[in-house]
């Protein structure tokens, strides 16, 4: 079995409508052929007083579909989020799908999954890097392989995991500097010399540029 956590923030109505582009084709499009899907949702809860609250939505949702629904109750941050998310998941594999990456085609997650369980030595495999930021070396068995002493190693977006990540790589730095979470586990990933594998193309993109928490100091994203 496999764990797909959706990660989502309703505090803003832009973040409701990446809600709706992402997940239902995930729904669609995201598989495990030789593998049972157990999906979950995490949902934060704090709200902006400037803008609707859309939790009730993402319930209405969640109930509709017979998906459980977790609710994390501290402030809003994506490094508490991600954290928050993996424990969430009960199996041996888990990927975290943040309601900002939109699936571009069908993915069957069972190879992945199988290859993994082939070769320990395997930490993650992405299916969705920027392509532009990443080098590669030889390839694995069939598998594109990321230099992990490259750029951009790790990212946030997509990508298939094993319960054991956080022993060997350490927990999202929480409640810091935007990017300082998914910084911080990249240099984690290079310091031990994590083998990282890619699918042949990027298989989501990330459309949003809506912030996720209230309080964001980038100045190149749109206003709450």
């Amino acid at each position: 079995m496999i764990t797909v956590v959706i990660l989502t923030w309703p505090n803003h109505p832009t973040r409701w409508k990446y809600f709706n582009n992402c997940v239902p084709k995930a729904f669609s499009l995201m598989t495990a052929s030789r593998h049972e899907i157990q999906w979950k949702c995490v949902t934060e809860t704090e709200v902006d007083p400037l803008h609707s609250w859309y939790g009730q939505h993402i319930e209405k949702f969640c109930s509709s579909r017979g998906i459980p629904l977790i609710e994390k109750r501290t402030p809003a941050d994506l490094g508490a989020a991600m954290n928050f998310a993996a424990r969430q998941s009960n199996s041996k594999y888990t990927v975290i799908l943040q309601d900002d990456f939109l699936i571009k085609h069908l993915v069957d997650l069972s190879p992945g999954i199988e290859l993994m369980e082939e070769f320990p030595s395997v930490d993650l495999i992405r299916y969705s890097w920027p392509g532009h930021l990443v080098s590669f070396k030889e390839p694995f068995h069939g598998w594109k392989q990321i230099n992990e002493q490259g750029d951009w190693p790790y990212g946030d977006d997509p990508h298939l995991r094993r319960d054991n990540f956080s022993d060997k790589f350490g927990y999202y730095h929480e409640y810091e500097r935007h990017g300082a979470s998914e910084s911080y586990m990249a240099h984690s990933l290079q310091t031990k010399k994590a083998t990282i594998l890619a699918t042949d193309e990027p298989c989501f993109g990330h459309f949003g540029n809506m912030p996720s928490v209230i309080n964001d100091w980038r100045k190149d994203r749109p206003k709450r």
